[in-house]
């Protein structure tokens, strides 16, 4: 993994996924790699993933490990990505793109937009409870808590901005949810 960044790397699992419109869930079926993995290296807890992780994630996407660590930065959202409404170019993409994109969507495309949307959030939410736990874990050395605090925080943003980007589709003002309303959420994902 000789110089290859780990923002890089982050970066360059998100836009994959994202292509291929895969959640973590899927991501991880496909390549074998576990749930947790993929959600540290999407949230920069896991800086260095392990090489034979990083081949398993390329096999996955159907691409040579040097492809997968390609030095060319991600694609970035195009137009008509952000037309098309795919969720990482509408993630990006600044708010009066998404404004305009909206307008011009069927209703029936808004409505598959709001389904990742809401499948996203759940596979994000079920991350949540295990960085909860090891931020409280008085047995943990403070490092690996500090960590784990700011990845249930990246979570937490990523949590927030998706809701905006929801709210935004269907016209409703709910704001990022309360704590209270995702751990009802997580408890619920957990069931499923």
């Amino acid at each position: 993994m000789k110089g290859a960044k780990s923002e890089d790397t982050r970066d360059r699992l998100l836009a994959y996924r994202a292509d291929r419109g895969w959640s973590q869930a899927k991501t991880a079926e496909a390549s074998g790699v576990s749930p947790a993995t993929i959600a540290h290296i999407e949230t920069g807890a896991n800086k260095r993933p392990r090489r034979i992780t990083l081949m398993r994630l390329a096999q996955a996407f159907g691409v040579s490990l040097d492809d997968f660590l390609a030095a060319d930065p991600p694609k970035k959202p195009t137009g008509e990505e952000v037309l098309a409404l795919q969720l990482e170019a509408m993630y990006e993409a600044n708010r009066s793109d998404r404004e305009r994109a909206l307008e011009v969507a069927s209703d029936a495309k808004i409505a598959r937009y709001v389904a990742t949307i809401d499948r996203v959030r759940r596979d994000v939410l079920s991350g949540i409870p295990e960085y909860e736990k090891r931020a409280d874990e008085e047995a943990l050395p403070e490092l690996q808590r500090a960590a784990a605090r700011a990845a249930r925080d990246a979570l937490w943003r990523h949590i927030g901005h998706l809701t905006l980007l929801r709210d935004e589709a269907t016209g409703e003002d709910h704001g990022p949810p309360t704590q209270e309303e995702v751990h009802e959420l997580v408890a619920l994902v957990g069931r499923a």
